[in-house]
């Protein structure tokens, strides 16, 4: 077990995800005891199941989005949005080539924060169509 835990250690440069590492190897271990041919090595085999694991594992976390805290930007908006959004030049600079006149007279009749939502991202698409 000592050997384990100090390439589980080697592994994962952290004391709480080795112990974590050894703990699910010893699990599937266990569980897939009957796997094990008898005469081989059990050393090795431990080793394989803990190598195995670390990499399925990095694999998996390399492969997920980043994650937020909904409570870290649960009030993002409101704490920089200004107190009065002025965004009818952009309105009009964004929209004058591309809309006709009763798509540009409902964008204006939306509530602030819709109008602001459908300005910023026409403004990215325009942004990303310029780029390409």
């Amino acid at each position: 077990m000592d050997a384990l835990y100090n390439f589980a250690l080697k592994m994962t440069n952290d004391t709480d995800e080795a112990d974590d590492l050894v703990q699910e190897t010893f699990l599937r271990a266990f569980r897939f005891f009957d796997k094990f041919e008898k005469g081989t090595n059990s050393k090795a085999w431990l080793f394989s199941i803990m190598k195995n694991t670390f990499i399925n594992e990095y694999r998996k976390t390399a492969r997920e989005p980043n994650k937020v805290d909904y409570d870290d930007i649960q009030n993002f908006y409101e704490n920089i949005k200004a107190s009065e959004v002025k965004s009818q030049h952009v309105q009009e600079d964004a929209f004058s080539s591309l809309l006709d006149d009763e798509v540009s007279e409902a964008i204006a009749k939306l509530p602030e924060d819709f109008r602001t939502v459908i300005i910023l991202s026409d403004s990215i698409f325009l942004l990303i169509e310029d780029f390409f």
